[in-house]
């Protein structure tokens, strides 16, 4: 039996699908993160400018673990304390949504995995939203 190194399986699992590391397109606003240098350590992409506040969507890809690393990051807040979130999908299914909250949510960064048909788990993400002071019309994903 060949011994294969720690190092060649990492380089092979970023080859390989494992269901934890699913990779996903996340939307993040730039000016939600406290150090906004995070995201340039990772493959992304500048989408539509928002406001001179808010900056740029940035559009980047993450694992599971990476996006709760991100959480800790989303919590630069500008008036008033309603959490910031990311939302995106899984890149191998496009039905599979993903949002994120910040780390300073109240529930150390609440995340929702759902089909996007999944009606009843859209809702359960529009109220918490809603309970949040997140205004309806952001909270319109699936």
């Amino acid at each position: 039996m060949e011994y294969i190194s720690k190092n060649y399986i990492e380089k092979l699992l970023g080859e390989v699908s494992v269901p934890i590391l699913d990779k996903y397109l996340m939307s993040i606003v730039e000016n939600s993160l406290i150090n906004k240098n995070e995201f340039r350590k990772y493959r992304y992409k500048k989408g539509e400018f928002l406001n001179k506040r808010w900056g740029y969507i940035i559009n980047i890809v993450l694992t599971l673990k990476e996006i709760k690393k991100f959480q800790k990051l989303i919590v630069n807040h500008f008036e008033d304390p309603s959490p910031w979130y990311m939302y995106g999908y899984n890149i191998k299914n496009k039905n599979e949504l993903i949002v994120a909250f910040g780390s300073d949510d109240g529930n150390n960064g609440k995340i929702f995995i759902f089909d996007r048909k999944d009606k009843r788990s859209c809702n359960e993400l529009k109220k918490y939203g809603l309970s949040k002071d997140i205004p309806e019309e952001e909270l319109d994903i699936c």
